[in-house]
């Protein structure tokens, strides 16, 4: 049950993330954004919610998922929506500025998806070392950060705090398998 459990929350996850992408990138307005966010969020809870009652032989009681899907997927349509907007907006920000990111941003972000994806793996490990690497990676986290506020300016500092979050939500799934990993596998 619990491998099934996860294998759904991995489905939210990318269903949310490269829903936020693909409405970011495909809408044309702000408006289009806010309501491509609420359809796919709502949708999804609908998908979500109308599962569990058929799994639970409860056919009859569809109608009650479709309405609750509107209340449980504005959660996940807000969701969607910070990433379309981080994604809109980078987006026409590279289409007003030649469309080419500067090698050194890309550096920077890389080492921003490192310490986020080490950030959480270090939440799921255990010992007595562990507020050490947290204070170590929340140290190198926020240099990347001024770093990005520094060189490329308070715009480009804020998408790089705003993808940085969204580096962390997508190396959740891989950092708790990771962390399983390490904690049936001792070192020798």
């Amino acid at each position: 049950m619990q491998r099934t459990e996860d294998a759904r929350e991995t489905m939210v996850l990318v269903v949310i993330v490269g829903g936020g992408i693909l409405v970011g990138l495909l809408a044309g307005t702000l408006l289009a954004l806010i309501f491509a966010s609420l359809s796919v969020g709502v949708a999804l809870n609908a998908y979500l919610l109308a599962s569990v009652a058929l799994r639970a032989g409860k056919a009859e009681r569809l109608w009650l998922a479709a309405l609750g899907a509107l209340p449980a997927g504005a959660y996940d349509s807000a969701k969607i929506f910070a990433i379309g907007a981080v994604t809109w907006w980078g987006a026409a920000h590279l289409a007003g500025g030649g469309g080419a990111l500067a090698p050194g941003l890309l550096v920077v972000h890389l080492g921003l998806l490192v310490v986020a994806f080490l950030i959480v793996l270090n939440g799921f490990l255990q010992g007595r070392l562990k507020a050490y690497f947290d204070a170590g990676l929340g140290g190198a986290w926020v240099v990347l950060l001024i770093i990005v506020f520094m060189i490329y300016g308070w715009e480009t500092g804020l998408a790089a705090l705003a993808l940085s979050v969204l580096y962390a939500i997508l190396a959740r799934p891989v950092a708790r398998l990771t962390a399983t990993w390490l904690l049936t596998h001792p070192p020798v």
